[in-house]
Parts: C-alpha cells; sequence; structure tokens
C-alpha cells in the first residue's frame, strides 16, 4: 500500500499523541505514591538450600528499589529446613549460613531493613535443642553487625516486640513458636519479660489498647486461620493415593486407610496444626484479640501457599510460598488463595488504608507477575474521650486502707490464720500521686506483665524508669484455667493476707544500714485522673507503690552506684563469658544473698535483679541491685 507525504503530515498529530502515550505509560508505572507511609515485604519458608537458584529474590529486591519509601521485608520464619542453624563447627553449619547469607543479600544495600522470625524448623524442627538452634541463628544475625539485619524476638522470647514504624503505624511481632515448643525454653527466671501465654497475652491487649487509633500489623510465624495442610485441607489424590506424598511416582490406591492421616490432621492435628489443642487455644485468645480492634492486619507464613483472609474485620495474609508450595483451597473467609511460589507486598497509605499484592515466581514466571491486589480500608478508629479536666492534686493526702476483703471472723482465723489481716484493714493517710509533677513530671510506658500485680512502666524527662505497683495482689492469673471463679481462688486470694501489705517500705533503710544497693519505695494513691489515659479505669482510686526501675542510666542519681549502665542477669553472664576481665563483684553479691536470708526473702530468682555496670572502657564490674 502507498502512504503519500500528504498523509503522513496530516496523521503527525495522532503519531506524536501515541508516542506521548507510549513513552509516558512507563515512566508512570515507575512513580513512587506519595501517598505511601511505608512498605512491607513479606517473604516466609524461603530457607531451602535451593534459593541461591530461585529469581524470587532477584524480583524481591526490584520491588523493593522500586518502592522508593522506608522498606521491611519480613522473613516469616522457616528461614532454614530442615532444622534451623546448628552449632558452630557441626557439619551441616556452612549450609544453614549460606542460607540465611542468601536472603540477606536479596535486599543488601538498599533501603530496606530486614527482620527475621523464628519458624518451628529453626528451632531444630521444633526439636530438644531448639532454644539453642534459635541463639545461634541469633547470633550468626548479629556477628553481621548491620543495624538493617536483626532477629525478633530475641534471646528464644515470645515477645511480643513493638516497632513504632510510623505515626500512625505498628507493627508487632510474636514467636508463635514459644507458644508451641514442648522442649526447653526460657523459663521464668529467664530474660523473658513474659514468661506465661497468659502474660503474653495480657502485655499484646496492652498494645493495642495504647495504640488503639493506630494501623497495626501483627507478624508471626504461624497463620491463626489458614485453608491448606495446616489447616486440615488435602487433595482427593492425598486421600486415594497417600504414599505420594512420600514418593510422587507411588500412585498405590489406597481407599479409606489412605483418609485417616488427612483426617487425624484434620480433626486432631499434629502441634503445627491449627487443629491441635495447644494451637487452637493460643490462636483462638490471639483471634479473639485481633477482632476487639478492626482493621488489624496479621501476616504469617508457615502454610507453603499466598491466602488473603478476612474475618471478624481481621485482615489475614498467609505468605509462606518463598521457596515451595502445597495444597490450599478458597476457604470460606477467603478472598485469595493460590499454591504458587512468590511473596506478598504490603503499602500502608498516610489516609490510613493499605493495598496487599501478592507476586507469583516460578520458573513460568521468574520476572515475577503480580496475581491479586487488592485495598484494606482505614483500620477502625475509636472516638476520643471528651476531655476532662485535670484535678489538683497538689500536696493532697487521703485516708484509705490497703484492703477490705481480708476481714475473718474467729472461725475463719482458726482454720486459714491470723495473718496480717488487721494491717490490711487499717487505714492509713497516704499522699496523693500526680503523674504530673512527680519527678518532674512522667509519662507512661506501658502496663506492667506480672500475674499477680497491677502495674505502670513510667519514665522522666531524662530517661529514668518508674513503676507503680498495687499493694493489693490479683492471683486469678496465678490460679490454673479450670479452678478460676471457684473457692480454690477464693483461697488463694485469702492467703494474699500472710504478707504484709507495707512490707516493701521497711526494706530500703535496712538495705541502706547493709551497704547495698536497692530502690526506694513509697506508698501512694493514684487518684481519678485522666491523664493516666486509657489506663484511668484500671488504675484509679488505688493504693500502690511507687519506685525506681534500675535500668540504663543512672550515673546522677546519686545510688545503684551511679551506674552509667543497669543491665539485667543474662546480660551479666553474657558479657563475664565472652570476657574474663569483666568481673562481679563477689563480696557484694554475698552481702545482699545474706540480706535476704536475714529478711526471709528466700525465693529470689535471676528476674528479680538487675546489676550496675562499675568500672572503665576495659573491664566492667558488675554490682547487684
Amino acid at each position: 500500500m502507498f502512504v503519500s507525504s500528504h498523509d503522513v503530515i496530516k496523521a503527525r498529530p495522532l503519531i506524536l499523541l501515541c508516542l506521548f502515550v507510549f513513552c509516558c505509560i512507563p515512566l508512570q508505572a515507575q512513580q513512587v505514591d506519595s501517598r505511601v507511609t511505608h512498605s512491607f515485604f513479606l517473604v516466609g519458608d524461603a530457607g531451602e538450600p535451593y534459593i541461591p537458584n530461585m529469581t524470587l529474590g532477584k524480583v524481591l529486591r526490584q520491588q523493593v528499589t522500586q518502592a522508593g519509601t522506608p522498606a521491611t521485608v519480613l522473613y516469616l520464619g522457616d528461614n532454614i529446613y530442615p532444622d534451623g542453624l546448628p552449632a558452630p563447627g557441626s557439619s551441616s553449619r556452612q549450609r544453614g549460613e549460606a542460607i540465611l547469607q542468601t536472603q540477606v543479600d536479596w535486599i543488601k544495600g538498599l533501603n530496606a531493613k530486614g527482620i527475621f522470625i523464628p519458624g518451628n524448623h529453626d528451632w531444630q524442627h521444633w526439636g530438644r535443642k531448639g532454644l539453642q538452634y534459635i541463639g545461634y541463628q541469633q547470633q550468626w544475625i548479629d556477628s553481621l553487625k548491620d543495624e538493617n539485619f536483626t532477629l525478633i524476638p530475641q534471646q528464644g522470647c515470645p515477645g511480643p516486640v513493638e516497632i513504632a514504624v510510623s505515626g500512625e503505624l505498628l507493627l508487632v511481632i510474636i514467636d508463635t513458636q514459644w507458644f508451641l515448643h514442648q522442649w526447653n525454653k526460657p523459663k521464668e527466671d529467664g530474660p523473658c519479660e513474659a514468661k506465661t501465654t497468659a502474660e503474653v497475652l495480657s502485655l499484646l491487649a496492652d498494645i493495642f489498647e495504647r495504640n488503639h487509633d493506630k494501623r497495626i500489623v501483627v507478624a508471626a510465624h504461624h497463620p491463626l486461620i489458614t485453608y491448606g495442610e495446616h489447616g486440615g485441607v488435602f487433595t482427593w489424590k492425598d486421600h486415594l493415593f497417600p504414599l505420594t506424598g512420600i514418593n510422587p511416582g507411588l500412585y498405590v490406591p489406597m481407599p479409606v486407610v489412605g483418609s485417616l492421616y488427612p483426617l487425624y490432621r484434620k480433626f486432631f492435628g499434629h502441634i503445627q496444626d491449627t487443629a491441635n489443642p495447644v494451637y487452637k487455644e493460643f490462636g483462638q485468645a490471639l483471634q479473639d484479640l485481633l477482632k476487639e480492634y478492626p482493621g488489624t492486619i496479621y501476616v504469617a507464613g508457615h502454610e507453603h501457599a499466598l491466602e488473603y483472609i478476612v474475618k471478624d474485620s481481621t485482615h489475614y495474609v498467609v505468605s509462606g510460598a518463598g521457596a515451595k508450595t502445597t495444597y490450599v483451597k478458597r476457604g470460606r473467609h477467603a478472598a485469595f488463595a493460590k499454591d504458587v511460589t512468590g511473596f506478598a507486598k504490603l503499602l500502608a497509605y498516610e489516609n490510613g488504608e493499605a493495598s496487599l499484592h501478592f507476586f507469583e515466581v516460578d520458573n513460568e514466571t521468574p520476572e515475577g507477575r503480580e496475581i491479586f491486589t487488592t485495598t484494606i480500608p482505614a483500620s477502625y478508629r475509636l472516638k476520643k474521650a471528651a476531655t476532662q479536666s485535670v484535678p489538683d492534686l497538689a500536696n493532697k493526702f487521703v485516708t484509705v486502707r490497703a484492703s477490705d476483703q481480708y476481714k475473718a471472723g474467729p472461725l475463719r482465723k482458726s482454720l486459714l490464720g491470723e495473718n496480717y489481716r488487721q494491717e490490711w484493714a487499717t487505714p492509713l493517710q497516704v499522699p496523693v500521686f500526680d503523674i504530673g509533677s512527680e519527678k518532674g513530671g512522667l509519662k507512661i510506658l506501658q502496663k506492667g506483665g506480672g500475674q499477680q500485680t497491677l502495674s505502670l512502666r513510667l519514665e522522666d524527662s531524662t530517661g529514668h524508669e518508674y513503676v507503680i505497683r498495687s499493694v493489693e495482689k490479683y492471683p486469678e492469673k496465678a490460679v490454673p484455667e479450670m479452678l478460676r471463679k471457684t473457692f480454690a481462688q477464693d483461697l488463694v486470694q485469702d492467703q494474699i493476707s500472710a504478707s504484709h501489705p507495707y512490707a516493701a517500705l521497711v526494706i530500703g533503710p535496712l538495705a541502706e544500714a547493709a551497704g547495698i544497693y536497692h530502690t526506694n519505695p513509697k506508698l501512694v494513691y493514684i487518684p481519678d485522673d485522666p491523664r493516666l489515659g486509657s489506663y484511668q479505669k484500671t488504675f484509679s482510686n488505688m493504693l500502690a507503690l511507687f519506685e525506681e526501675r534500675p535500668a540504663g542510666d543512672w550515673s546522677e542519681a546519686g545510688y545503684f552506684g551511679n551506674s552509667e549502665k543497669i543491665v539485667n542477669t543474662s546480660k551479666v553472664i553474657e558479657k563475664t563469658t565472652v570476657d574474663n576481665d569483666n568481673t562481679v563483684d563477689q563480696e557484694f553479691v554475698l552481702r545482699s544473698r545474706l540480706f535476704d536470708l536475714v529478711i526471709g526473702d528466700w525465693d529470689r530468682h535471676d528476674d528479680q535483679w538487675r546489676w550496675a555496670t562499675l568500672g572503665g572502657k576495659k573491664a566492667s564490674v558488675f554490682r547487684p541491685i
């Protein structure tokens, strides 16, 4: 066909328009959305040794680079298959290190932080040495000396660990294998703030209460809802040809018998399945908590698939297909479910909304392709309470009793003891606690996680921490669940009267006379003060002890040896193990322990000690507080 120059001239505007559109489309695709405040990338179960041969890391790096905003890559557990990272010198140590190094290299040098979250395989395939193996993984990541890479939570603790991502966005991380681990894990005298399932849930509830107006992303390894094998979902082939799970070529029909294993996983489950009673207990408790805060996003791995599930206004994301896949179906609450290798991207917007994107990366799509996207509405914001006037609390005193519930007649006293019932019921005049003027003004950090007392951690303008702790005890959490709200709980409560309500007040002067380090508790009355915020209802009109919380730098305080760094027991053990120039003042320890024996405090454990760090840069001496 002949095209004249006249036709070309006439068509020039159309040609220019097409060229403009053609050139602008790719540019538009590369533009960064200015509304995005943070980008999360979710990669789970990527710990296979063959991942260097996969293109997933390349696609992930491209996506992180194009994000253009600060990004966090969450490695959602099972970072090293099959048994985590063994001790240095082990035959499989080098292979494990190579797997971790590959995942680090995927995003190294970018504007991104990589957070490794422990999974069940990282805990030595939930084996006896699981705590040691997760410790080895933490040590290796720490050895990189790169602040952009870390393992959270640390020291085998369950968390929760809260990370303020931005003003309206909070990341909370939990080690869910801690709930399921049946072997050795941090004990009561360990370094963890939460030592029981009840304490973990209490701390988590406190985080949500304090941040009720924020978008909260909870990250863990185990999903709370899933429509794959860990949720008891299997294919007809698994029922009819069960041996293909061992060898793909073993098509030996075994009707009925072949269904026993899938049905067991569905209705009973091993410890890593949602049907298992232990898994179900903590999983349901978490779901109940999350649905109280609509809009929460819970991200996990474990299931080797990509899933997006919405239930009770909570958004559940499963991204455990970093290296392999297993069958998954689109269940009742699932908006998306597919068994393909890939990862997820979660974008948080300044208006409170978020968007979820799933990427498939496999042999057929080595460059990666987006297979699902959806918008997650802004999280439900609780209305702020009407502003209340702050009462004038200066130099005020009130007359109160520690408790009225320990009064008893002659029969009860003869059966359960005289104890200190009279002391608990004796009225005292105590100063009113003024959070705005005490120590120059205090701000609330968080609620304490104790089982029998209500407490709040506070901080002054210099960074010194303090704690207020209820004089009354609430032993319900310390009683087995099946015995709560029964006479057993009433009996435990009554025996609180066997302890003196004000014993702590005499310890300071006695410890001072003995020449040992100590806190300085004083008795206060917490009024109905709106400055308590979300804690007003819980702590108002309460008799409490107020004292220092030894942590951090107290060099100018005039006590704790003017230590510049106060640490816990596990840190002392670590420091003295790594460098034997660091020592413990043994005479000071002996004096402190003898003091405990004199006052009858027999049951102190490691977590009830803090240590003042004294000495120079080359060597430190630790003294107990």
